[in-house]
């Protein structure tokens, strides 16, 4: 409460609605664009991206977040190209794991949030991997995040306090996923 209340005081809660939420009620009416069979998709994936940078920096973490960074200096391009960057790797995941979907898949994100070079390394990076490991994804990852934050890593383990949000994020985007696809039939 008390942590709120000052965040509250200092401009760090409105901040992060302007900054951040406001970039994902975006995204989430930008989703609506695509037909019912990829809607869901992005919207899940925009809602796994918040659990991650919620994770990361987000307002009420206090000592949990794991980027000590003041969110305050956190511009609104940054949380939009940390956003892009996870959705982009939430969707390399979902590529590699359906090879089926992956051009379609692909095509779609690309109208959706457009795709920049580190957004393509990281696509790559998961798909050049011969099973699902989410270690190795978010040991590539952390320091992507860390570059768009401007945040100077503390140690080089820290990557491994993000794999919970992530797969927690994925997890949850899948199963949604699953029951909007059921809703479907």
């Amino acid at each position: 409460m008390i942590t709120w209340l000052l965040n509250v005081l200092t401009g760090r809660i409105c901040h992060w609605n302007d900054a951040n939420n406001s970039y994902l009620s975006a995204l989430v009416d930008r989703a609506k664009q695509f037909p019912p069979a990829i809607e869901p998709l992005f919207t899940q994936f925009t809602f796994a991206s918040y659990i991650v940078v919620d994770s990361l920096v987000g307002p009420n973490k206090e000592s949990k977040r794991i980027i000590k960074k003041d969110l305050k200096s956190i511009t609104a391009e940054q949380f939009r190209a940390l956003h892009n960057l996870n959705i982009w790797t939430f969707v390399a995941l979902f590529g590699l794991q359906n090879p089926s979907f992956r051009d379609a898949c692909f095509a779609a994100c690309k109208d959706f949030i457009g795709i920049q070079e580190n957004e393509k390394k990281m696509v790559q990076r998961v798909l050049e991997m011969e099973k699902t490991d989410v270690g190795q994804i978010c040991s590539t990852l952390f320091p992507e995040i860390t570059k768009v934050l401007e945040y100077q890593d503390e140690g080089f383990t820290d990557w491994i306090m993000v794999t919970p949000a992530f797969t927690m994020g994925y997890s949850q985007a899948m199963e949604a996923y699953k029951r909007a696809m059921e809703n479907l039939k």
